[in-house]
């Protein structure tokens, strides 16, 4: 998926859409038409670059990773990554017209969708994360909790496992790049 998104960012500059905002940087370039003859960021190469590239040098990385990271982590950084960087080369593009600037003429359409993307991307890395899935069963005989124990006295116990609660980890960045660096 990333390098999709990578090849449709650079249809997008070939196309001379979704242009930046003027920048006196060496690398603006001028668009012509309806951006007009000033020279504006690439942000189409920036995503192109970081939601491409960047990104899928990211997730190759992590399924390198020894052992296999859990199930849905990949779908989670990904999401996250996109999210992030949907959010950060907003600030350097020029916002659809029909919608312009939201929240104090700062915040565009896109940066507000991307935030529960990043949101949404961060949870599923929560979610999957070790410590989130492991649960140790309780096989004490002769407990009837259906939140963790065993149903029956005799020899045909079914134990089930221990129901904990969701806890927010507030380090789980810390612990992402952790995984992604190996530090």
């Amino acid at each position: 998926a990333p390098l999709a998104l990578c090849l449709g960012r650079c249809a997008n500059f070939v196309n001379g859409e979704l242009w930046g905002k003027p920048t006196d940087l060496p690398w603006g370039v001028v668009f012509g038409g309806t951006a007009g003859d000033m020279p504006r960021h690439p942000s189409q190469l920036y995503e192109a670059f970081l939601e491409g590239i960047v990104l899928f040098c990211i997730l190759q990385v992590l399924s390198r990773k020894k052992p296999l990271l859990p199930q849905g982590t990949f779908m989670g950084v990904f999401v996250m990554g996109y999210g992030i960087v949907r959010f950060l080369i907003e600030f350097v593009r020029v916002p659809d017209a029909q919608l312009g600037y939201l929240l104090g003429g700062v915040i565009t359409m896109a940066q507000l969708l991307s935030l529960p993307l990043a949101i949404a991307g961060l949870a599923l890395v929560a979610a999957t994360s070790p410590s989130a899935s492991t649960w140790t069963p309780n096989h004490h005989k002769g407990d009837r909790h259906l939140c963790g124990g065993s149903l029956g006295n005799d020899d045909r116990t079914v134990t089930f496992p221990q129901i904990k609660p969701a806890k927010i980890n507030l380090s789980l960045f810390g612990r992402f790049l952790e995984r992604l660096f190996g530090l």
